[in-house]
C-alpha cells in the first residue's frame, strides 16, 4: 500500500470516529432527554443526527459506507472496527447504541403532545 492510501485510510477513519463521538453523544442527549428532563434546544439537533445515522445504517444495509470505502482503499480491517475501537466493541455499536436511542425517543414521544416538535418550549 502506497503512503497516500495509508494517509487516507487514517484520515477516513478519524472523521468516522468523530461522526461516531458525535452520534453517540447525540444518542446519550435523547435517552436522558427521554428518561429525566424533556426536550430541550438541543434536543431537535440531536434527534436529527441520530435518525440520519439510522437511516444511512438502513440504505447501507448495516455497513457504513465510509468502511466500505476504507475497504476499497485496502485497508487491512474495515467494517465498524474502523472508528479505532476494540474489535469486540466494535462489532457491538448497535446493539450497544440501538436501546438507549429507543428508550429516549418512546421517553420523549410519551413525554410530547401529538403535532410539537422535540425541542420545543412549552409556552408558560
Amino acid at each position: 500500500m502506497n503512503r497516500w492510501r495509508a494517509w487516507a485510510i487514517i484520515a477516513i477513519k478519524t472523521v468516522h470516529s468523530g461522526i461516531f463521538l458525535v452520534n453517540s453523544l447525540a444518542i446519550a442527549h435523547l435517552f436522558w432527554a427521554g428518561v429525566f428532563t424533556g426536550g430541550s434546544r438541543q434536543t431537535e439537533l440531536a434527534l436529527r443526527l441520530a435518525l440520519t445515522e439510522v437511516a444511512i445504517f438502513i440504505l447501507f444495509r448495516g455497513r457504513c459506507p465510509l468502511s466500505s470505502l476504507v475497504d476499497r482503499l485496502g485497508a487491512e480491517r474495515a467494517g465498524v472496527s474502523d472508528i479505532f475501537l476494540p474489535t469486540m466493541l466494535a462489532s457491538r455499536v448497535p446493539y450497544l447504541c440501538g436501546p438507549p436511542l429507543l428508550v429516549g425517543l418512546i421517553g420523549l414521544g410519551l413525554r410530547k403532545p401529538r403535532g410539537e416538535p422535540p425541542g420545543s418550549e412549552r409556552a408558560a
